[in-house]
C-alpha cells in the first residue's frame, strides 16, 4: 500500500528590530507613547480675552497637572485613555471643575476656556465637557471605542466589537478583515505590546474579555513606522485599572440556537442551554491610589450548531462489495427494520467549543509622574474537530473519530511610564509570553485505539464504496504540536515642543523561539502492524536576511521523514 509522508518540524527564530523615527510637525495625530493621550489648550481672561500666565491645570483622578506657558498655552503629556475630571485655578478667578474630558489613545484632547474674576470667594463653576465633532489632528483611518460605548454595544466579545467598526468585515469562518486584507495582516497590541502568536504572523494569541477593555482604537490606514508588522490594520487594546474605589460587574448568560428548518442542522429537539458564558470583573485600590488591582475574567461552553450522529464507531468494519457494514460493532441486520435494536441516533456538536481568558493588573503609582503596571493574560480553549469544516462533516456518523484542538496562551507584560518634566517623557515596556496548540485524536502516536487503514488514512476498516463519502470508521491520525515563546520589548521618549511640535523616538526588538512537531500515524495491519511513528533525523538550515533598519537572524532546524 502506498502510504504518506510524515513530517515533523522544529524552528528557532530570533528577531530584532530597532527603528528610530522622528515626528516633527503641527498638529500630530500620534500625541504620545502607544496606550497614552494628551491634553491641551489655551486659556483666556472673560472680560478682556488676554492670556492668562500660570493658570493650574490638575487631573483629580491621576494628580497629575501642569501650568499655563506666556501665551496661555498648556500641554498635558502621558495620560491614560479614560474620562476625567479637570480642575483650572488661578488667583482671583473662579475655579473652573471640567467633568467628562476624554482621552483617547494617540490623540490630543483640545479644551480650552476662560476664567472670569472671581466675584465670590471660593466660587466654583462646574462644566461638563462635550466632545468636538472633528478631531483636527487625526490625520489617520481611526476609530476609538471607550468602555461606557462597549457597555451599551449589542455583542458578546471584543471581536464583536470590532466587527462593528468601519472597514471591519466578517468571513464565513468568522474570521475579520480589514479593509478587505487577510486576517494574518491585522496587528493585535495589548496596551503597546504585540500578542501576536509567532506561527500565525498577526492574529491574537490572548483575547481580553470586554469588560477588562478601557478603550479599543482600530487603525486602518495611514498608520506610521511606530506600527510595524502589519499591512492591512492595527488594533490596540488598553486594559482597565483599578481606580480610588472598589468596583465590579458579574454577567451570566444563557441560551440556545433555534432554526425553523431545524432539520437541516440536525439539531436535537427542544430547547437547551447550550450556549453557556460567564463574566466577571473586580477592581479597587491596595494602598489608596498608590496601588491598585484590576481582575477580569469570562468563561464559555458553547455546544456548537452543527451536529452528527453517534451512529458509528471508529472500529467498526464494512465491505460494500459484499453488502456488509457494522454499527456500533455489530452487524447491521440485527437493527431495525432487519432486527430489534434501534439505530443509535444520539447526536453529538461538530462544533463544540469551551474557553476562558483571565485579565490581572496590578499599578503602582509612587507619584503623580511615574507608574508601573503588571499584567497577566491567560487565554485558552478546547473544540472538538479539525480547522476545516468540510473535514469535519466527513465524520457526521463517527463523530468519536475526531480529533480535539487545544490551546493555552499565557502572557506576562511590564510597563514603566516616567514623566521627566512637563514637556518630556518616557516608556519601557518588556513582555513574555508562551503560546501552544495540540491537535490529536490521542496524544501517543502508538495508542492502540487507533484503528487500522485499509485505504485511504483515517478512513478505517473499510472496502469498497459506501455510495457517499462520509467516514463510517477509522479516526483521523494527523497530529500536530506547536510551541512558541515571545519575549519583546520597546522604548519610546516623546519630547514636547511648545504647543503644537513634538518629536519622538523609539526602540523595539523581538525575540522568538518555535516548536512544530507535525506527523501521521502509520496503521495499516500489513506493513504497519499497530499505530507507528518512524524514526527521526535533523538536517538544519540556517538562513539571514538584512533590511533597513531592522536585522533579521533565523535558525531552522527541521526534521523531515518518509516511509
Amino acid at each position: 500500500m502506498k502510504h504518506t509522508q510524515h513530517s515533523t518540524r522544529t524552528s528557532f527564530t530570533t528577531r530584532l528590530n530597532v527603528c528610530c523615527v522622528l515626528f516633527v510637525g503641527c498638529a500630530l495625530w500620534s500625541g504620545s507613547a502607544l496606550a497614552q493621550g494628551k491634553l491641551a489648550g489655551r486659556i483666556n481672561d472673560g472680560a478682556t480675552g488676554e492670556s492668562l500666565i500660570g493658570v493650574n491645570i490638575l487631573v483629580e483622578e491621576t494628580g497629575q497637572g501642569t501650568i499655563t506657558d506666556v501665551d496661555g498655552n498648556y500641554v498635558l503629556l502621558n495620560l491614560r485613555p479614560g474620562s476625567y475630571t479637570v480642575i483650572y485655578s488661578y488667583v482671583g478667578y473662579s475655579r473652573q471643575r471640567v467633568e467628562g474630558v476624554r482621552i483617547v489613545t494617540d490623540q490630543t484632547t483640545r479644551y480650552s476656556i476662560v476664567l472670569d474674576q472671581q466675584a465670590i470667594e471660593g466660587q466654583e463653576v462646574i462644566v461638563v465637557a462635550e466632545r468636538p465633532l472633528i478631531q483636527k489632528d487625526m490625520t489617520a483611518s481611526k476609530r476609538t471605542v471607550d468602555a461606557e460605548e462597549i457597555d451599551v454595544l449589542p455583542v458578546e466579545d471584543f471581536f464583536a466589537v470590532l466587527a462593528t467598526q468601519a472597514g471591519v468585515t466578517q468571513g464565513v469562518a468568522g474570521e475579520l478583515h480589514i479593509r478587505g486584507g487577510r486576517s494574518n495582516e491585522i496587528g493585535y497590541l495589548v496596551d503597546g505590546l504585540s500578542v501576536a502568536n509567532p506561527f500565525n504572523t498577526n492574529g491574537v494569541a490572548t483575547e481580553v474579555s470586554t469588560n477588562a477593555i478601557q478603550e479599543m482604537t482600530v487603525v486602518s490606514g495611514a498608520f506610521n513606522a511606530e506600527y510595524g508588522k502589519a499591512m492591512s490594520g492595527i488594533v490596540n487594546i488598553v486594559t482597565k485599572e483599578g481606580g480610588r474605589n472598589f468596583d465590579g460587574s458579574l454577567r451570566i448568560t444563557a441560551g440556545d440556537y433555534l432554526s425553523s428548518s431545524s432539520s437541516v442542522w440536525e439539531s436535537p429537539d427542544g430547547v437547551r442551554l447550550g450556549n453557556k458564558t460567564i463574566e466577571a470583573s473586580l477592581g479597587g485600590p491596595i494602598l489608596g491610589r498608590t496601588l491598585t488591582f484590576f481582575a477580569a475574567g469570562r468563561w464559555d461552553d458553547d455546544d456548537g450548531f452543527i451536529f452528527g450522529f453517534n451512529e458509528h464507531s471508529p472500529s467498526d468494519s464494512a465491505n460494500y462489495n459484499t453488502g456488509y457494514w457494522e454499527i456500533q460493532g455489530k452487524p447491521f441486520w440485527e437493527y431495525a427494520p432487519l432486527g430489534e435494536l434501534e439505530i443509535p441516533n444520539d447526536r453529538v456538536a461538530l462544533n463544540s467549543r469551551s474557553s476562558y481568558n483571565f485579565t490581572g493588573k496590578l499599578a503602582f503609582r509612587p507619584k503623580p509622574q511615574m507608574n508601573l503596571s503588571y499584567t497577566y493574560l491567560r487565554d485558552g480553549s478546547d473544540r472538538l474537530g479539525t480547522s476545516s469544516r468540510a473535514t469535519d462533516f466527513l465524520y457526521r456518523f463517527n463523530p468519536f473519530g475526531l480529533p480535539t484542538r487545544t490551546t493555552l496562551s499565557s502572557n506576562h507584560a511590564l510597563h514603566w511610564t516616567h514623566t521627566l518634566n512637563r514637556s518630556t517623557f518616557y516608556t519601557a515596556k518588556i513582555s513574555y509570553a508562551k503560546n501552544s496548540f495540540e491537535r490529536f485524536v490521542y496524544e501517543d502516536p502508538t495508542d492502540p485505539r487507533y484503528v487500522r487503514d485499509i485505504g485511504t488514512l483515517g478512513e478505517g476498516n473499510v472496502v469498497g464504496f459506501p455510495g457517499n463519502n462520509f467516514r463510517v470508521s477509522g479516526n483521523y491520525k494527523s497530529n500536530l504540536f506547536e510551541d512558541a515563546t515571545s519575549f519583546r520589548g520597546k522604548v519610546d521618549m516623546t519630547r514636547q515642543f511648545g504647543a503644537v511640535h513634538e518629536a519622538k523616538l523609539g526602540v523595539d526588538w523581538s525575540f522568538l523561539t518555535l516548536d512544530r512537531t507535525s506527523y501521521d500515524v502509520l496503521f495499516d495491519g500489513n506493513l504497519y502492524r499497530q499505530p507507528t511513528l518512524p524514526p527521526q533525523s535533523w538536517p538544519t538550515i540556517v538562513a539571514l536576511s538584512w533590511g533597513k533598519c531592522s536585522t533579521t537572524a533565523f535558525t531552522s532546524p527541521t526534521r523531515y521523514l518518509k516511509s
